[in-house]
């Protein structure tokens, strides 16, 4: 935004410039032009009301550093170039400001030549020569002394120059040549120093208004990104531009209703779990009073099954309905730690040890997903091998089995709750569908994502995904 907001400035300015520059330049000119004419015109009315004698004095006199004039037998003004378009206008302009009765008046115009033309530099060096050999005569007031370097301390600027010839009496011509300097860049530089504190204080607007705007844009960002974690989060404070507000009072609206809806469908599958013990109490004590032993015994094996799955949604609630604190914790010694407990009880675990991996989770939730996929390793594939990799972008746990896998068209279903798959894994251990359930439950809330593949060489890879940021 500063980007564009101060190249549209920039390119205006230029354009302006541009613009100014140009008719400033052709004000000069005409300027110029019409004072040259207008002298011009006075000069030859000048002459031709006195002496011959003094012509030579009263042009020193006239003379100055931009307009010189002097008599000649020849025109320093081209006629043949003067009948041009440009030219023509000025010969023009010129006889108007002559008197009545002179016939021939040339103008041209030249630009980035020499300061004047060489007619004139033989008639000064011959009036200095004049000059030398009768020192009784006065230097002329208007006329500056030679000095070394440039011819004018403005050399480096535009040059615009006229030379312009009247025929006199006498069959003499008197001519005049200018050098109007057009005046270079330097003289806007005011106007750019006012671009360029016009510049900074945009800028300094524009960073303000546009902080205003992505500051509470980058909390709701945040905070959308902890919500879609699992994570409490608290209401956000409403500022900032009108649309940002109701942005964020519609987040908060949001964030409100989701975290009613998830607490009050976690409170009714909790309150139907446990309301479901009683009747389940109930049963095994009828059970005990059957007769029969193999009925007795058929039924009391379904009463525990059904304990077990109740049981098991009463911890998946109570994981659902878990409010931890993040914080960062180490992946490496996380996952270290929960290898060594399970082999401490007799399973065959083997860690590949890693560096240290900080990073901002709930650990005694993850904890407690990565204890199930190492436990189901061991349950259903004999063993477990379990690594951490890091790339640029996540963290990957990745746990490897033995066992005979899992249909590929099944890959996608087993973390669908109390789903079994008793034709593929040994249910010898028990088990009701629910663990890994309870897994993704535990990563998606991380931001991640869990995932089953079978190895080309035999067994099931279980790899969780943690983002980093």
């Amino acid at each position: 935004m500063i980007a564009l907001l101060l190249l549209a400035l920039i390119g205006s300015q230029l354009l302006s410039f541009w613009f100014f520059f140009d008719e400033r330049r052709a004000a000069v000119r005409t300027a110029a032009q019409g004072h040259v004419f207008s002298r011009t015109g006075s000069i030859v009315r000048l002459l031709s009301e006195t002496p011959p004698r003094l012509h030579s004095q009263i042009l020193d006199a006239i003379n100055n550093p931009r307009l010189r004039f002097w008599l000649s037998r020849e025109p320093v003004a081209d006629e043949s170039a003067a009948g041009d378009g440009r030219s023509a206008l000025l010969t023009d302009n010129l006889r108007r400001e002559l008197p009545s009765g002179i016939e021939k008046a040339f103008v041209n115009v030249h630009e980035d030549g020499a300061l004047f033309s060489r007619p004139w530099r033989r008639r000064q060096a011959h009036d200095r020569r004049l000059r030398e050999n009768r020192p009784d005569r006065p230097w002329p007031r208007s006329e500056p002394r030679p000095r070394g370097g440039s011819e004018h301390p403005r050399h480096h600027a535009h040059r615009l120059g006229l030379k312009v010839s009247v025929l006199i009496a006498d069959q003499r011509w008197l001519n005049a040549e200018t050098a109007l300097f057009i005046p270079p860049l330097a003289w806007a530089m005011p106007s750019f120093v006012a671009i360029g504190l016009t510049a900074v204080a945009l800028i300094i607007i524009v960073v303000v208004m546009v902080r205003r705007i992505t500051r509470p844009m980058q909390r709701l960002a945040t905070a959308a990104d902890q919500l879609g974690r699992g994570e409490a989060v608290e209401p956000l404070r409403e500022e900032g531009p009108r649309d940002v507000r109701q942005t964020t009072r519609a987040f908060d609206r949001m964030r409100e209703r989701l975290q009613r809806f998830v607490k009050d469908r976690t409170t009714m599958l909790a309150a139907i779990s446990h309301d479901l013990r009683t009747p389940l109490t109930t049963l095994r004590l009828r059970a005990e009073f059957i007769d029969d032993p193999e009925a007795k015994e058929k039924m009391l094996a379904t009463i525990d099954e059904m304990n077990a799955m109740v049981e098991a949604t009463l911890a998946f609630a109570r994981e659902e309905a878990a409010q931890e604190d993040t914080r960062t914790t180490d992946l490496a010694t996380l996952t270290e730690s929960v290898c060594a407990d399970l082999t401490d009880i007799g399973h065959d675990i083997e860690f590949t040890p890693a560096e240290r991996m900080p990073y901002a989770c709930r650990p005694v939730g993850l904890k407690r997903a990565i204890r199930n996929l190492v436990e189901n390793a061991v349950r259903y594939g004999i063993r477990a091998r379990a690594r951490i990799e890091r790339s640029d972008t996540a963290y990957r746990i990745i746990v490897d089995d033995d066992g005979p896998g899992i249909p590929e068209g099944k890959l996608g279903t087993v973390f669908e709750p109390f789903m079994r798959l008793d034709e593929s894994r040994n249910m010898e251990s028990g088990g009701i569908g629910l663990g890994l359930s309870i897994v993704r439950s535990i990563v998606q809330s991380h931001g991640g994502e869990v995932g089953l593949e079978n190895r080309p060489e035999g067994g099931l890879r279980a790899t969780i995904t943690l983002p980093l940021d």
